[in-house]
């Protein structure tokens, strides 16, 4: 081989692993400088700034590590292997608490993975717990938002389990602390408190929390949590029979989403319009806008939007009347629905087929005497010459 040849792979082959060894933190002891022989330190007169070099070397990869096992053990409880989950972050606590500088911002963020990991083994009183000491040593820790985030996975957490007045009240306790928590972390809570409130039925307090969030979200510059909470509001307005101004407040959340490109959410508030429309009679709007919406998803091949659409279209069809039309949509969604493999989707069209078969025979029949009526009335005829 020429020496040219020997020189070139020398430098593609070797020179890099010798860039990446000298940049690992492990690849010098502790006390070693660069340009310095590995295993020999500085006197104990001369140790002093290079143990404060070497401290802040060994944090981050505490923090690496952190990060790795727990996107570890989060993998694991995706897989339903919970169990192997909160072994991997029980052994991970272990090692925190032997550090020796102060990690109190790694311990919350193992612990509040934790606790959702025993959430999902639905081991509750454990997680609520952990979530509490979470709480309770969110003062200590750099990140004051560690304390936030605990409060709003015990308030989640209790709202879940039925506990809906302790759970709202947690929430709502947030947004008086101090110091005052960031506005993406009171968006979030004022949504999760309205969401509850209308599920409960409460739609007023819903309706106003939702409003106050969607302000809060507009003047935080959180365009996404705006359109949410308007989408919110609109459902809210529509459950008090407000639907001139749901109508209203779901044109609000259209021009949002057209002015952040979001082409989904546009679909999806078209699609709301359109119904709305339809709970309100309003049949031809309906159809104008459930069918442009259609297009759309047409556009993107987005085969899960066109059945729910088609379905949607094919009810409003069998309310006008219009059955073979209603039937021709039905048909096509039950066929998407079946290619996107929604098995609800299946069932729902699947139902509303065999209904709407059954409508089609009783208005082809309705005219048609058939053999029981006859027999009826020759019974009757029987009894009125007695």
């Amino acid at each position: 081989m020429r020496p040219t040849t020997l020189l070139f792979w020398l430098v593609v082959l070797v020179l890099p692993w010798v860039w990446l060894f000298r940049r690992q933190p492990g690849a010098r002891l502790a006390g070693s400088g660069p340009g310095k022989p590995a295993g020999r330190s500085e006197p104990s007169s001369t140790a002093g700034p290079e143990e404060d070099t070497s401290a802040g070397v060994e944090k981050e990869p505490l923090s690496k590590e952190v990060s790795h096992q727990l996107l570890e053990a989060q993998l694991l409880a995706f897989g339903d292997q919970e169990d192997e989950a909160l072994s991997l972050i029980d052994r991970l606590l272990i090692r925190v608490a032997q550090e020796e500088t102060d990690a109190t911002d790694l311990e919350l963020e193992v612990r509040m993975r934790r606790g959702g990991v025993l959430r999902q083994l639905k081991r509750y009183d454990e997680a609520l717990a952990e979530y509490r000491l979470c709480q309770s040593k969110g003062h200590l820790a750099w990140d004051k938002s560690r304390r936030y985030e605990a409060a709003f996975a015990e308030g989640e957490l209790l709202i879940s389990l039925g506990q809906q007045q302790a759970g709202v009240r947690l929430l709502l306790s947030t947004l008086e602390s101090n110091p005052p928590a960031q506005a993406p972390f009171q968006v979030r809570v004022l949504q999760k408190v309205a969401e509850t409130y209308y599920a409960s039925g409460d739609h007023n307090r819903g309706l106003q929390l939702a409003e106050q969030g969607a302000a809060l979200a507009e003047k935080g510059r959180l365009p996404m949590a705006k359109a949410s909470l308007l989408r919110l509001a609109a459902r809210c307005q529509m459950a008090l029979g407000r639907s001139e101004e749901a109508l209203a407040t779901l044109q609000r959340t259209l021009d949002v989403y057209r002015l952040t490109n979001s082409a989904a959410g546009q679909v999806d508030v078209k699609r709301e319009i359109g119904r709305l429309y339809q709970a309100t009679g309003q049949w031809p709007r309906a159809a104008s806008w459930l069918r442009a919406c259609l297009e759309d998803v047409e556009a993107v091949e987005d085969l899960r939007g066109q059945a729910r659409l088609c379905y949607d279209i094919a009810c409003l069809s069998i309310d006008q009347g219009a059955l073979v039309e209603g039937g021709m949509f039905l048909q096509r969604s039950l066929s998407l629905f079946r290619q996107v493999d929604d098995r609800d989707g299946i069932d729902e069209a699947g139902r509303t087929m065999m209904g709407l078969t059954v409508l089609i025979h009783r208005v082809a029949t309705a005219d048609q005497m058939t053999f029981r009526d006859i027999e009826r009335g020759v019974k009757s005829s029987g009894s009125d010459k007695e």
